[in-house]
């Protein structure tokens, strides 16, 4: 049953269940996840700013004369987008969580369950902030930099760590873990399992609402 009170649950567990109600997947966003990303984010981005200044010093200097000019542009472009890309996945992650959060609280306090559950099928399916992809963009731009602009073996090193860093920082930051991608999300709603939410507070379930209806 939904609660009609509101309240604002410590945890929230997000799951496709099969028709026995075995979890086909399923992950938990917990309230202070919110706060929690806002800190990382100032932190992670405060010592990746810093790699980038480093960076940045680093070419600035003799290190960087064997570089043509368009190499040296596209060096720095490359590193300044990989900063860029990586604080607006963060930032896209923490409205979604968001998003999550406040569409459970509506749902609990009166509204639609199956709002919220189109909400938390949203959030569940939008890869496109997936670590998957910032690396493989940022991979295939490197290496055609490597092939293009005059690069040598030390700079395609130097680049491929510093993206393999920033891929370490959302990998650890993300909150959707073992999900899915979403051609497999539809073949298991094809099959007829039901989305379900469960709120928890103090441990213990105090609501949870499944749907069929989709987006």
């Amino acid at each position: 049953m939904l609660d009609k009170k509101s309240h604002s649950p410590e945890s929230i567990k997000v799951s496709l269940k099969s028709s026995d109600g075995e979890d086909e997947f399923s992950y938990m966003a917990h309230e202070n996840d919110l706060s929690f990303m806002k800190s990382q984010m100032l932190l992670f981005n405060s010592v990746f700013f810093g790699f980038y200044l480093a960076f940045f010093n680093f070419y600035s200097g003799p290190r960087g004369e064997h570089l043509p000019l368009a190499g040296f542009l596209g060096l720095h472009l490359l590193a300044l987008l990989v900063w860029v890309g990586m604080t607006g996945i963060m930032l896209y992650r923490m409205y979604l969580l968001h998003n999550l959060i406040d569409g459970f609280e509506k749902a609990v306090s009166g509204g639609s369950a199956n709002d919220c559950i189109n909400v938390a099928r949203s959030v569940t399916t939008d890869t496109y902030s997936r670590t998957y992809y910032f690396v493989s963009l940022t991979g295939f731009l490197t290496l055609v930099m490597y092939l293009t602009l005059g690069w040598n073996i030390t700079d395609l090193v130097i680049m491929s760590s510093y993206i393999s860093i920033a891929a370490l920082i959302l990998i650890n930051t993300e909150f959707r873990k073992g999900i899915p991608y979403v051609h497999a999300i539809l073949k298991t709603e094809q099959d007829g399992k039901t989305w379900s939410l469960e709120g928890k507070k103090n441990q213990r379930a105090f609501t949870s609402f499944t749907s069929l209806k989709k987006a």
